[in-house]
């Protein structure tokens, strides 16, 4: 069966032209940033700003994805 998304029709109600933009925005290289937080246990809302003034750093230095730490939002500390 053919891919629906490299032959550019609707998919899901997804207009062909849309993916046609999507596509030739891609480029060949991935900008990551990685964000080192030092973020707290059970404080969800003061976390949360944190990750996101990361990301606003992370799009303000040219990155494409940040990656912030696993569990961030709850602050859990895997190794407990």
């Amino acid at each position: 069966m053919a891919d629906p998304h490299r032959s550019g029709v609707a998919v899901d109600g997804l207009h062909g032209a849309w993916f046609s933009r999507y596509h030739q925005q891609m480029t060949d290289t991935l900008r990551l940033a990685i964000a080192q937080l030092d973020l707290h246990v059970g404080a969800i809302d003061h976390n949360i700003a944190r990750i996101r003034a990361a990301r606003a750093e992370g799009q303000r230095l040219g990155a494409d994805l940040v990656v912030t730490p696993e569990l961030g939002i709850a602050g859990y500390p895997p190794e407990d």
